[in-house]
This record gives structure tokens, C-alpha cells and sequence, in this order.
């Protein structure tokens, strides 16, 4: 159909359609103006699904609470191999790059830095909506991964603001992408007490905590990160 459906159309969402063995867009692929991407789904022509992805099925049944299932490999065509391949490239470029967020990538992608153009799509490079901004370019990723400025990583949490009553604890999660060595607090009040470890920083207030205050993470080759601290 002309109709990318939701979750898929939702902005800094990758929606991705399906290619053939020919690598042209497969005949059931959604279209619309918010595909983003195409990659390989298959195409099934006959019974065996000859022209399909290679995925793991299975054969058996599970019959009086004896499963009888075995793992075997067969033939499928779907947008759902399709997204498994992205998702899988994109993880691998978001790995290596881990200030990479979906408004850069969504910027990449529609750059052309990543992508090349289906072969039934247009030339040069442009968006269409059969095909989105074409199909990854392994070649295009690589240089991609070797060349970008994103592989500094970074420091986040929920919230980085926050209220606290006098005698009043709260632990905040932190996220970490990149190096996680030696993380580092500046407490810029001595009407806070605080305690961090790799996954959570906990912050207590004594009686005197009227005032606000910041506590600022650091890490070396991490961006920082600035929470702060409101009384009521």
C-alpha cells in the first residue's frame, strides 16, 4: 500500500521497506512519503520461497507437554527480515559511534552518507517514495565509522533536574556510552550527599539543603553531565 503505518512513521523512526534478489523494491513493500530505507526481505514466487531469506523456522509441534520442535532453516519474504538487517547495521554503527543519536543518524541517512540508491529508484541520490533514501552502503558505512566525529561517548541519567525535601534520598539511573572509567562528582554544595557507581548516583539532602546546587559527572573522554538540585 501507499501507506507507512505508526510506529514506523514517527519521526527519528527508521521505517524500512523490503528488496528482491534482484535488489529492486519487493512487490509487497509499503510505500509513502515516510519509508526511510530499503534492504534485502525476498520475494516469494513459488511454494519453496526460493527467492526468500534464509531464516531460522521450525518443524514439530508441541503435543502433551512434550516439545517436539526442531530448529531448521527455510525460506521467508517479509519487511521483517528487512528491518533486521538495518536495525543490525545501525547497531553495529551506533556501537562504534556512541554519540550518535537519531536526529544525527536521521540526518546521515538523508545526506546520502550512509546510503546508495535502490536500482529502480532515481539518480542522483534523492528520496522517493517507493524506495526512501535507498539502501545501506557497507562501503559508505565503514568510511562512515572510520571518519566521524561521534565516537565520543557520554554521561545521561532520567532526570537532570530534580526537587528534594531536607532528609529526602533519591537514586537516579546513569547511562553511559563510551569509556566507563572513573567517574568523577563535583558536589557544589555541602548540603548534599552523594554517591555514584556505574549504574546509579544517589542523592541525599540534610536539614540545611535550602538553596539550589548542581552535581556535575565527569569521566575522562566523556561529555559531562550536570544535574541539578531544587529544594521544594
Amino acid at each position: 500500500r501507499n501507506q507507512v503505518n505508526y510506529p514506523a512513521s514517527y519521526q527519528n523512526v527508521i521505517a524500512v521497506g523490503a528488496t528482491n534478489i534482484q535488489g529492486n523494491v519487493s512487490s509487497y513493500s509499503n510505500s509513502g512519503a515516510f519509508i526511510d530505507l530499503v534492504a534485502p526481505g525476498g520475494e516469494c514466487n513459488d511454494t519453496r520461497c526460493t527467492e526468500g531469506i534464509k531464516s531460522i523456522g521450525v518443524t514439530g509441534a508441541f503435543r502433551d507437554l512434550l516439545d517436539q520442535r526442531q530448529p531448521n532453516w527455510t525460506n521467508l519474504a517479509g519487511t521483517s527480515m528487512a528491518a533486521a538487517h538495518v536495525s543490525g547495521m545501525l547497531s553495529i554503527i551506533r556501537s562504534y559511534l556512541p554519540s550518535l543519536d537519531a536526529f544525527n543518524l536521521t540526518n546521515q541517512l538523508k545526506n546520502g552518507e550512509l546510503t546508495k540508491n535502490a536500482p529502480d529508484s532515481s539518480s542522483p541520490p534523492a528520496f522517493n517514495k517507493l524506495s526512501g533514501w535507498g539502501t545501506l552502503d557497507s562501503d559508505k558505512v565503514l568510511n562512515f565509522m572510520d571518519s566521524s566525529q561521534l565516537n565520543q561517548g557520554g554521561i545521561w541519567t532520567t532526570s537532570s533536574k530534580v526537587v528534594l525535601s531536607p532528609f529526602q534520598s533519591l537514586t537516579l539511573p546513569i547511562i553511559i556510552r563510551g569509556a566507563t572509567v572513573d567517574l568523577h562528582i563535583e558536589n557544589h554544595t555541602d548540603n548534599l550527599n552523594t554517591y555514584i557507581d556505574e549504574q546509579s548516583l544517589t542523592i541525599t539532602a540534610n536539614e540545611f539543603f535550602t538553596e539550589p546546587a548542581s552535581i556535575i559527572i565527569t569521566a575522562s573522554a566523556l561529555d559531562p553531565l550536570t544535574i541539578q538540585v531544587f529544594p521544594p
